[in-house]
């Protein structure tokens, strides 16, 4: 399957959890607008190569199979993070998975910062990057990205981790190639 077959494919499925994704009393204001989420996870996903996104796209598939929305699972683990008294029902990670999502926030806020450190001013966020920043209305970096790594299995998480170890060894930033997609419209 080509690289954007792959990504189509994994970009339907999120759709189609992030839809019918409920909190507690109806839907999210950003579920009116499917179409920044879709670009979002777009670009998300075409930093990657094949073997990561067959990887996750596994990974989206057992989680059907076992009945489980992946996306609602995401949020529900970041409101695990900011209020561990609302998602009782989540199963813990393996102490594996979340030193390596650990290691992989660790290492995208550090590719952020060094975006601001640099003088990338077009890529300043609107999200505080760590937990103790947070607000009521607005979660850090850290607590998205663990709650995204912590519905990917390990194996796609030691992929990641390779691919972006790989980057630091050649200097590359997948962050500001990211960031650089969200600001093209016709990227793919």
């Amino acid at each position: 399957m080509s690289k954007d077959e792959l990504i189509t494919q994994i970009v339907d499925l999120e759709l189609k959890d992030f839809i019918s994704t409920n909190d507690e009393k109806n839907k999210s204001i950003c579920q009116n607008h499917p179409e920044n989420f879709i670009l979002s996870r777009l670009a998300q996903w075409y930093i990657f190569d094949e073997e990561i996104l067959s990887s996750y796209l596994q990974d989206i598939q057992q989680a059907h199979y076992q009945g489980r929305n992946i996306v609602r699972d995401k949020y529900a683990y970041i409101m695990a993070l900011t209020n561990p008294i609302i998602c009782h029902y989540l199963a813990e990670p393996s102490p594996h998975k979340k030193i390596l999502s650990q290691q992989l926030t660790a290492m995208v806020i550090a590719y952020y910062q060094n975006l601001k450190a640099g003088g990338k001013t077009d890529y300043i966020l609107k999200r505080p990057l760590y937990q103790h920043e947070e607000t009521d209305q607005m979660i850090s970096v850290e607590s998205y990205l663990l709650g995204e790594y912590y519905t990917y299995s390990e194996e796609t998480l030691i992929r990641i981790l390779n691919y972006f170890n790989l980057c630091q060894k050649e200097k590359l930033n997948p962050i500001q190639k990211l960031l650089d997609l969200l600001m093209i419209e016709d990227y793919i």
